[in-house]
């Protein structure tokens, strides 16, 4: 899998990923490699894929629910990871949710999460208000 092939369809998935889908099939897409456990992720599956800095975990029962994007996620054609904040409320016309402060990445960065509920969409912002990191899934919350 490729940079450009990192394009979101809201609550569906990542390019050929979807929520849902048995997360065995990362197998057969180019660029996946399952990662080895360890006490933060004995619970789950990890695939990650280096050439696109993609990151998809299962949740617990074999199937996708999270991707985890560092560098790209395309939706309408715009990158949505190195935008401002207030950009990507404007892209997104959604104001988002901040529901984490100070939170360490694993890079050494404090970033500030943010939930845009009706996409599925947690984004992670540094100080400088910069999207550094995005999460998505089926966008199914429990209350």
């Amino acid at each position: 899998m490729k940079q450009e092939d990192c394009v979101l369809t809201p609550k569906i998935g990542v390019g050929p990923i979807r929520f849902g889908q048995p997360i065995d099939v990362l197998n057969d897409i180019t660029g996946f490699e399952k990662v080895d456990p360890d006490e933060w992720s004995k619970d789950y599956e990890w695939y990650e894929c280096i050439q696109c800095d993609l990151d998809v975990y299962g949740d617990g029962n074999g199937k996708i629910e999270t991707i985890g994007c560092d560098e790209t996620l395309i939706l309408d054609g715009k990158n949505l990871i190195g935008v401002t904040l207030n950009e990507l409320e404007g892209f997104l016309r959604l104001k988002g949710q901040r529901f984490s402060d100070g939170d360490e990445m694993a890079d050494g960065s404090i970033v500030t999460g943010y939930l845009f509920e009706p996409l599925g969409l947690r984004a992670w912002v540094t100080e400088e208000e910069r999207v550094e990191s995005i999460m998505v899934d089926d966008g199914d919350y429990e209350d």
